[in-house]
């Protein structure tokens, strides 16, 4: 069986995604800078890649590493 998830954009700015995320702009930039959070560079602006995003977390090994569930 297949999932089928249909993004509205396959990248978004920044100060979008962060809202999105309910985080600061500031903590995205910081997650950008550690490559925790994958970017494509268009013209002078950089964006945040969700459609690589979407792949790498429906991808990733089953891992429990969020502090709160520890």
């Amino acid at each position: 069986m297949s999932n089928q998830i249909v993004l509205d954009t396959p990248v978004m700015t920044i100060d979008k995604f962060a809202e999105k995320a309910g985080v600061t702009p500031a903590s995205v930039r910081s997650m950008v800078v550690e490559l925790q959070i994958p970017t494509k560079k268009m013209g002078k602006r950089r964006f945040i890649n969700i459609a690589k995003l979407t792949h790498d977390c429906l991808n990733e090994p089953d891992q429990n590493t969020s502090r709160e569930e520890e």
